[in-house]
């Protein structure tokens, strides 16, 4: 399904965190992304995003002093969701010209700082949704 809803915040979290998986398992191990696939996660990350940065500027605007507690973490888990997001589609941009199906990550994988798809790997086991 190419629009996905999400109904409530956790959810949401989750979705980000699941469609990210899913789409750095198929690359990291050397698979291309479909032309349908590459729309749907781009649709996904597209309206998980622009919830994500809609719902930090309604904490931000209802929590500006957030220092501690629930509060922050929520903030950071928002933070840490929309740079999943934009890590995996630069990881996927970076892979979609892939030639050979064995070919593994982007011409930049030996980098490991500016890998966004490692960046992605990296952030999805210390993502809490709840």
């Amino acid at each position: 399904m190419i629009s996905e809803t999400y109904n409530n915040f956790s959810e949401l979290l989750n979705g980000v965190k699941d469609n990210a998986k899913k789409m750095l398992n198929k690359l990291s191990n050397g698979l291309i992304l479909s032309n349908s696939e590459k729309k749907k996660f781009e649709t996904l990350n597209k309206n998980a995003k622009t919830k994500l940065e809609i719902a930090l500027k309604s904490f931000d605007l209802h929590y500006p002093n957030t220092k501690d507690g629930f509060q922050l973490r929520r903030r950071q888990q928002i933070l840490k969701a929309i740079s999943i997001i934009g890590n995996t589609a630069e990881c996927m941009k970076s892979n979609n010209n892939q030639a050979e199906p064995t070919k593994k990550g982007p011409f930049w994988s030996s980098m490991l700082l500016a890998d966004p798809c490692t960046m992605s790997i990296m952030l999805i086991p210390h993502f809490e949704s709840k």
